[in-house]
């Protein structure tokens, strides 16, 4: 079954949703709310990897109808033991460059939906 963060290429344990560019999730209720008003609509989100120290915008479609739980078929948590890992509080880190991101796009593993590139792991 690919759940919507399964398509989106979504790692588990090493991801964090940071938000969108008009929000950053400050809780778990306000990416409820982008989720539910983006359902079977692709929205872009800033996601950080601990393992590789970088943010990166990813493409992610919530479902309702995908054949699992939940709009995108990831535990989600959030408070004092779901923080980024101190380890990353301390580097500047780094982000994409634009021809990185081209570079995934014409990748084999990338798929277009709904005239978007979603990134496929």
């Amino acid at each position: 079954m690919n759940s919507p963060a399964e398509l989106a290429g979504l790692k588990e344990e090493s991801d964090y949703l940071l938000g969108t560019t008009n929000q950053a999730f400050a809780d778990t209720q306000v990416l409820f709310e982008e989720l539910s008003k983006n359902i079977d609509k692709p929205v872009e989100f800033y996601v950080y990897n601990s393992e590789t120290d970088e943010v990166r915008v990813t493409l992610v479609m919530p479902s309702d109808d995908w054949g699992g739980e939940g709009l995108l078929g990831a535990n989600i948590a959030h408070g004092y033991l779901h923080k980024l890992p101190a380890h990353c509080c301390h580097t500047t880190g780094s982000s994409l460059s634009q021809m990185q991101l081209q570079q995934i796009s014409s990748s084999p593993n990338s798929e277009i939906i709904a005239g978007e590139t979603t990134y496929l792991p």
